[in-house]
């Protein structure tokens, strides 16, 4: 509920799980859903903390053909109070919203696509530069990481089949002076290892 007023005083509402039912009319219908009865009101999903009105008027914002959420307007002095002009008004309200955050979706997505062409630009000049030396390659590559990705440390590791270890190849972020302590390590028959040599994700949480 990212804004909610009632008697004149805004609410700060946590997160909920809406029914099913609701979810399915909103998304299905895409049509504006009135409740014009307090009967009708207590039959759907209070939300906590509120006050149960005697009408409400729901309305679907869509964006990009997806159901982004609603915009409801409730009245605690009539029954009915919820007609033909005042649909038009939330229609129109809902259509601007679903467009300006469709639009915040695209540029965000551009924005992410530009970064991705950027990073992929510097790697491949990284490459052409250093033809014989993959270090200022390694370098270039989590220095992209760290930029698109959301994480303060990236490290690549690299196996030595000569030397049967594996490498502290290349690390940025605080703590290298730790790691390097702990490098070269022989290989090993454990999970982690294995993952790296059959091209597996190796996940730790």
């Amino acid at each position: 509920y990212l804004y909610e007023i009632e008697h004149g005083v805004r609410l700060q509402i946590p997160p909920e799980v809406i029914s099913a039912a609701r979810y399915d009319e909103l998304r299905f219908k895409r049509e504006p859903v009135l409740r014009h009865t307090a009967a009708e009101v207590a039959a759907i999903q209070r939300v906590p903390g509120t006050d149960s009105s005697l009408c409400s008027a729901e309305v679907p914002i869509i964006g990009g053909d997806k159901l982004l959420g609603s915009i409801i307007v409730e009245s605690f002095e009539r029954e009915h109070a919820f007609g033909d002009a005042e649909l038009r008004l939330l229609t129109t309200v809902a259509a601007s919203l679903g467009m300006a955050l469709d639009n915040a979706r695209l540029f965000n997505e551009t924005k992410v696509a530009l970064q991705r062409q950027t990073a992929t630009a510097r790697v491949l000049q990284a490459i052409s530069r250093s033809l014989a030396d993959t270090q200022p390659v390694l370098d270039t590559i989590l220095g992209c990481c760290s930029t698109l990705l959301a994480g303060t440390q990236q490290t690549v590791l690299l196996f030595d089949d000569a030397q049967h270890t594996l490498m502290l190849a290349a690390h940025n972020g605080p703590a290298r002076e730790v790691l390097e302590r702990f490098f070269p390590i022989p290989q090993a028959d454990e999970p982690f290892q294995n993952a790296l040599q059959v091209e597996l994700m190796f996940m730790l949480e």
